[in-house]
C-alpha cells in the first residue's frame, strides 16, 4: 500500500495529500477477482468514499490529466461504471472518461491512452448493460461510446481489433441499449472509414443482423449504419431507402447465430439470412445445405 501511495503522489494534477485515498480507491477497484494470474477490475461497494473522492478530484481538475496519470487512475473510472448500482459521488466517472477520449486522436493524442481505447469502450458498454445507464447525461453513454472512436483526417484510422468491443455480447450481440449504441458508433465510424465497415465480414455481419431485429430502435440504428457504409448520408431515411446487399460471404458468420441462446438474436439472424439469400439466389443451395 505504501508503494501504491507513493506512485499516487506522482499524479501531479491532484494534490499529493490525496495520494493515500487514490491508493485505497485503486485497491478497492481491483477487489479480489482474478482472471488467470492478473487482477481484474470489479464493481465498487456502495458507498465508496475513496473512489468518490478520487473521481471528484479528477473531474475538478477540469481538463485532461497527463496520459500516464489517466492510465494509472483509469481502473477507478472503470470500477465506478461497472455493475448495476450507482455509487454516491461517482456520477462524474463517465464525464472524466469521455473527456479523455480527446487524447485518442488529434493534437492531444497520447500513446499510452490510445492503448486504452478498447478498455474505455468496453467500460461504457458494461455501463449500458444496466438500467442506471439511463441516469447519465451530458454525456450520455451513447455519446461517450462514440467519442471513443472519433478519428480525424490526420490519424491513421481505426484498426479492426479496436472495434472488437462493439461486435461482441456487450455490443452488437447484447441487450437493446448496447446494440443501439454499437450501431450508432459504427455509423460514426462508417462516415470516416466506410471501407473498414464494408470490408470486414464480422462488422458487416453484425450490422446486417441488426437490420432485421424486431425492435425499431435497433433496426433503425443498424440500417443507418449499413446505408452510411454504402455511401448514403447520415440523415438518410432509413424507413424508405432499400438496403444494399451484403457480400456473398454473409453466411459464414451468420449461421452460428441462428442457434443463439438469445431468441431476439436468433430471430434476427433467421430474418437477415432469408433476405441475404433473396439478394444472392445463387448462394441459396450451398448455404441451405449447411443448415442441414
Amino acid at each position: 500500500f505504501d508503494t501504491l501511495s507513493t506512485l499516487a503522489s506522482c499524479v501531479y494534477e491532484i494534490d499529493e495529500t490525496h495520494a493515500p485515498t487514490l491508493a485505497r480507491a485503486l485497491t478497492i477497484s481491483y477487489g479480489s477477482k482474478k482472471e488467470g494470474s492478473a487482477l481484474a477490475v470489479s464493481e465498487l461497494p456502495s458507498p465508496c468514499a475513496p473512489a468518490a473522492c478520487s473521481i471528484f478530484e479528477m473531474d475538478e481538475y477540469g481538463d485532461c490529466l497527463s496520459g500516464n496519470s489517466f492510465v494509472f487512475l483509469f481502473p477507478i473510472i472503470h470500477a465506478a461504471l461497472t455493475g448495476p448500482r450507482n455509487v454516491p459521488g461517482c456520477d462524474a466517472a463517465l464525464t472524466v472518461l469521455e473527456r479523455h477520449s480527446a487524447m485518442l486522436v488529434g493534437d492531444e493524442v497520447d500513446a499510452a491512452v490510445k492503448q486504452l481505447r478498447k478498455d474505455m469502450a468496453s467500460t461504457v458498454l458494461e455501463l449500458l448493460c444496466h438500467d442506471r445507464s439511463q441516469t447519465f447525461v451530458n454525456p450520455s453513454p451513447y455519446e461517450a461510446l462514440t467519442s471513443c472512436y472519433v478519428t480525424d483526417d490526420a490519424s491513421p484510422g481505426l484498426a479492426a481489433p479496436e472495434i472488437a468491443p462493439l461486435l461482441g455480447e456487450r455490443g452488437a450481440l447484447g441487450g437493446e441499449n448496447n446494440r443501439v449504441a454499437a450501431m450508432e458508433t459504427l455509423t460514426a465510424i462508417a462516415l470516416k472509414q466506410p471501407k473498414l465497415v464494408r470490408g470486414n465480414p464480422l462488422i458487416e455481419n453484425r450490422i446486417w443482423l441488426n437490420c432485421y431485429d424486431k425492435a425499431d430502435r435497433i433496426k433503425n440504428a443498424a440500417r443507418r449504419a449499413w446505408l452510411v457504409a454504402h455511401g448514403h448520408s447520415a440523415d438518410v431515411d432509413v424507413g424508405s431507402t432499400p438496403l444494399d446487399p451484403p457480400t456473398k460471404m454473409y453466411a459464414v458468420p451468420l449461421l452460428p447465430l441462428l442457434s443463439n441462446e438469445d431468441s431476439a438474436i436468433a430471430s434476427a439472424a433467421a430474418a437477415s439470412f432469408t433476405h441475404a439469400v433473396g439478394m444472392h439466389p445463387g448462394t441459396a443451395e450451398k448455404n441451405i445445405v449447411k443448415l442441414c
